[in-house]
């Protein structure tokens, strides 16, 4: 499940629930979307876990953790349409 702005949802022509496919330079996954109006645009939410570890690059910066906030990761509809 990712979280997503409900606006960015609305351009996107997505209702909660639906599927979408997220990529970041590390990998993809698919997963269902939920509408959030306490996120702002272009931000999303996604708990930890393998769908969220899939997305997350190994580095740690030497911390034990790897980073997983402030990077790009592309939203696409399962039909093609994609988050700018």
């Amino acid at each position: 499940m990712v979280e997503m702005n409900k606006e960015n949802m609305e351009r996107m022509s997505l209702q909660d629930g639906e599927q979408v496919y997220l990529r970041t330079e590390h990998g993809g996954v698919t997963v269902r979307c939920r509408g959030s109006a306490a996120l702002s645009q272009g931000v999303l939410f996604m708990p930890y876990g393998p769908p969220a570890n899939t997305l997350i690059g190994p580095d740690t910066g030497s911390t034990g953790m790897p980073d997983s906030k402030g990077f790009e990761v592309e939203v696409e509809t399962i039909s093609g349409t994609k988050l700018p």
